[in-house]
């Protein structure tokens, strides 16, 4: 007897296998454009909360200048900054920290400060920094003698 050879079972088997094989390639497809997708909102929601802590420290520095007081109170090494309606710029929550303060003259403080913004999403942006701030008024006024 001889053996029969069917080949009606191969188109299925063939089929099959480049549906796993296109279903593979369509599934890493969608697992790529979530993954970028995911990193892209990441990257926005960081730059959101770094351009928040900016805004914060750029009050600070307003504050500093302006009345110290105001701020910090007495202005201890590691004492929370009061920021008043910077507390909560759109969706974050600031907050700023006092690290060090250095009385180098009459006229002249260092600062060092940090502040952080932080979302409900838990994206932060941490910002150190230090300023030197000099009372113009009395070095104009102390010049002139």
């Amino acid at each position: 007897m001889g053996r029969l050879i069917n080949n009606k079972g191969m188109a299925l088997i063939t089929t099959l296998i480049l549906a796993l094989i296109a279903s593979t390639i369509i599934g890493s497809l969608m697992y790529l454009l979530n993954t970028s997708t995911t990193i892209s909102g990441s990257n926005k929601s960081y730059i959101s909360a770094s351009i928040a802590a900016k805004s914060a420290a750029d009050y600070i520095i307003y504050k500093l200048v302006d009345n110290e007081t105001e701020l910090c109170g007495s202005c201890n090494d590691n004492s929370t900054l009061d920021l008043s309606s910077y507390n909560s710029i759109g969706n974050y929550d600031v907050k700023g920290i006092l690290l060090n303060k250095i009385d180098i003259d009459n006229n002249t403080k260092v600062y060092a400060i940090s502040v952080s913004a932080t979302n409900n999403l838990f994206s932060t942006a941490q910002l150190e920094f230090t300023v030197n701030i000099q009372k113009v008024s009395e070095i104009i006024s102390g010049g002139n003698n």
